[in-house]
């Protein structure tokens, strides 16, 4: 049996297509014994400030924090969470980078963070994106929270930072 040359060009092509990386990853769905075990640091903050870094191949944001309360960790009273992405102004146009998952911060806000030391001093990073960032909101006067990891309930933040501390008490 005789194979015609765009067949064979075809099924290389095929071949080489199927075989090149993916730069997509998979995000593990968390729990909060998961989440507390990876973070080494956990705070409430509110968001002072946010940058976009556009200056190498791979966008970023920089967001500046006042942390409010240590649950676990040892941080300073203003620290850097870096996100992958952002959006910035290039010369008439608006560009912007998203990555699936990354929560977005806003001035102001008030949010409970499960987070990694990064690479920089007094920078950090966010445990399984969204998962570690829970946006802490007033709600009866309680502060109130939710996302995955509670089920999609709201909880109090009070009850979580006591069920985070007995994890580690443990």
């Amino acid at each position: 049996m005789k194979y015609k040359p765009y067949a064979l060009a075809l099924t290389a092509m095929l071949g080489s297509a199927v075989s090149t990386t993916s730069l997509a990853t998979t995000n593990e769905l968390l729990d909060l014994s998961g989440m507390t075990e990876l973070a080494s640091t956990i705070v409430t903050a509110e968001v002072i400030s946010s940058e976009v870094d556009s200056s190498s191949d791979q966008v970023s944001t920089r967001v500046t924090l006042r942390v409010t309360d240590e649950i676990k960790g040892n941080t300073l009273e203003t620290i850097t969470v870096t996100l992958p992405g952002g959006s910035y102004k290039k010369g008439r146009f608006r560009v912007g980078e998203v990555s699936a998952g990354t929560p977005q911060l806003f001035a102001d806000q008030d949010a409970l963070l499960f987070l990694t030391e990064g690479s920089q001093s007094n920078s950090y990073n966010i445990v399984g994106y969204s998962q570690g960032y829970m946006s802490i909101r007033e709600e009866g006067g309680k502060q109130m929270l939710q996302n995955t990891t509670t089920g999609g309930k709201a909880i109090s933040v009070d009850v979580m930072k006591q069920q985070i501390r007995e994890m580690e008490a443990q």
